[in-house]
């Protein structure tokens, strides 16, 4: 089958995240399963990004509008119309082809469908961790194309059964008519070895640094621990990096917190190895793959209780739960933890069990049966 997905920015971007890293693992598990794959990512033009050697799949490139390729880029949802024509350059007349989009950017894509007979279906996966309510949704420009591609779309996926209702709302779709697909997890997650050094190791955070990622929460947390205060790795990369500096410098952390810029699942997986607590304080998730990623690895996790972070540790739960935007809560959760090893031990050995309720290799299956039934219909 050919299949041909989007995304806005790419896995090698400054500016990723979980959808970025889920689109290029969908590609590489569709490839693997035999079809035929191309991937079209947006970039500025004068960005200088190096794609890995011998992907299973074609990457493509279509201009980003805008000066930076970053959230919050003002003019992002306008990537919509070099995208459709990159696309439109790979379809061929009459090839059954499943155009599949993460976001916004497939606004246009339903109308390739008129060029190629028919042969073509048009897919969504909405990525996004929180939605506006309709009205809003009608109005603010990111979430009106979205609106658009969720109509006109042959079929509409979410990552969560939380994020099912929020997106049908902000779409005006029936929630009966969006499918929940999970995010599969890398296998090279699940194979880590703990390090016997991460009982005294440092705490985790990856992930993007901005505020919905809850990164200066953990901050003010550890500020309440004092003294006792493990020291922090920080790996991700966003707009608050300057504003976490500072944070952790004016509560007298600036020598235990460290930031290293983006990491690529190897050397992430070999932090985890030896990290001693992965803290990911979210104030929402629309899946949570960072989460299963450290439970997987067999790390104690603190994250919150939010969007589909629930559903995603499991029952029991395979983290310890706080509220979102807690920091005394999370001090105090990070403490016990670190106090109580055998408990924390506990928490990461029930997340490995719940993770193992994810790969790529089921995702794609589960994709790959929509797509075909988008054809029998």
């Amino acid at each position: 089958m050919r299949v041909i997905l989007t995304a806005n920015y790419s896995p090698w971007s400054a500016y990723c995240g979980g959808g970025q890293r889920a689109t290029h693992a969908l590609a590489l598990a569709l490839g693997a399963r035999g079809h035929r794959v191309s991937v079209v990512y947006t970039k500025t033009p004068w960005e200088r990004i190096a794609v890995p050697d011998a992907l299973p799949y074609d990457v493509r490139w279509s201009p980003f509008v805008g000066w930076h390729g970053r959230g919050g880029a003002p003019l992002r949802t306008l990537n919509a119309v070099p995208l459709a024509r990159t696309v439109a350059r790979l379809l061929v007349p009459g090839e059954a082809t499943v155009l599949h989009a993460q976001g916004e950017e497939g606004a246009l894509l339903p109308r390739l469908r008129r060029r190629v007979d028919g042969a073509v279906r048009c897919v969504l996966t909405a990525h996004h961790p929180k939605y506006p309510g309709p009205r809003l949704a009608a109005v603010h420009p990111k979430f009106r194309a979205l609106r658009r591609v969720a109509r006109e779309a042959d079929l509409c996926c979410v990552p969560s059964a939380a994020s099912r209702d929020t997106f049908a709302r902000a779409a005006g779709l029936d929630p009966a008519r969006v499918a929940v697909v999970p995010n599969g997890l890398d296998p090279i997650f699940s194979e880590i070895r703990r390090s016997p050094d991460a009982a005294c190791g440092p705490l985790l955070f990856f992930g993007r640094i901005d505020r919905d990622k809850g990164v200066l929460t953990l901050i003010d947390a550890l500020a309440r621990l004092g003294p006792q205060a493990p020291p922090l790795t920080i790996a991700g990369r966003g707009p608050l990096e300057a504003a976490v500096r500072a944070r952790a410098a004016a509560v007298g952390l600036a020598d235990r917190v460290r930031l290293i810029g983006w990491q690529q699942p190897e050397a992430l997986a070999q932090l985890l190895a030896g990290a001693r607590l992965a803290v990911l304080p979210s104030f929402d998730e629309s899946f949570g793959l960072a989460m299963i990623e450290a439970m997987a690895a067999g790390v104690p996790l603190v994250t919150t209780r939010t969007g589909a972070l629930p559903e995603v540790v499991g029952d029991p739960p395979g983290a310890a739960l706080v509220p979102p935007g807690d920091a005394a809560a999370l001090a105090q959760a990070i403490a016990e933890l670190l106090r109580d090893r055998d408990a924390a031990e506990r928490i990461a050995e029930t997340g490995r069990r719940q993770a193992r309720r994810y790969s790529w290799e089921a995702t794609a299956r589960t994709y790959e049966d929509h797509y075909r039934s988008l054809y029998a219909q």
